[in-house]
């Protein structure tokens, strides 16, 4: 064993998990190998200003990790995906399902799907990247009952080392935001889950800051 494994299968789910629960106002839960990760309802959701920004790549490979790698759908492009068997709850129903995913290489340096070229790391399947892998810079922040949209550096930097740089809010980056949106919207629909995204997609289309949704018993406004 070459570099040590930094996270478990069960800390990138959780990540997994984290990132699609921020659009379920119901609230989730995850159970998998006798292991259970709740994430709470919330009854507002906001759009913070720092997520209108550009963070722009350097190519460096510092998010580029030996993580594991998850799908919620086969993609059928390596022999060596692996399922675990899953299930989800929400207080509307239980969804029995399950999820596919790539471990890391340990002899490797950077992720099992990356290549350097030129001094800098690339993904070799890049249209095939996991929801994780497109979601540089773009998380979900949970407060008491609420969610912001935030884009940031990565936590604790000084370990990860990433060197992105922020430049202008685009019309370009702007369709990438969306696109991103519309995959984690995709991965929700997979399991026939309630979520929020047409509507958030909607607000990032007109750049809207603040909040954007909330609810007040079982009426959901808009705003």
């Amino acid at each position: 064993m070459k570099y040590p494994r930094q996270y478990s299968i069960y800390q990138n789910l959780d990540t997994h998990f984290g990132l699609l629960s921020s659009f379920i106002p119901d609230g989730l839960t995850l159970e998998i190998d006798n292991k259970t990760f709740q994430y709470p309802a919330f009854k507002e959701f906001s759009i913070k200003d720092n997520f209108y920004q550009t963070w722009n790549c350097k190519h460096c490979g510092a998010c580029c990790r030996r993580y594991y790698l998850i799908w919620n759908r086969y993609e059928n492009f390596n022999d060596n995906i692996k399922t675990k068997d899953i299930i989800l709850k929400t207080p509307k129903g239980i969804v029995d399902t399950e999820i596919f995913y790539l471990e890391p290489d340990l002899n490797k340096k950077f992720c099992i799907l990356a290549e350097e070229k030129d001094d800098k790391i690339y993904c070799t399947q890049y249209e095939y990247r996991p929801l994780l892998s497109r979601m540089p810079h773009v998380f979900t922040k949970r407060g008491n009952k609420s969610v912001s949209l935030i884009k940031r550096q990565y936590g604790r930097n000084w370990a990860l080392g990433c060197k992105a740089t922020t430049s202008k809010y685009t019309e370009e980056t702007k369709k990438i935001d969306i696109a991103k949106l519309k995959f984690i919207k995709e991965s929700i629909k997979n399991y026939n889950l309630e979520h929020i995204l047409d509507e958030v997609i909607e607000a990032v289309k007109e750049e809207k800051e603040g909040v954007i949704w909330a609810r007040n018993g079982d009426i959901n406004k808009w705003i």
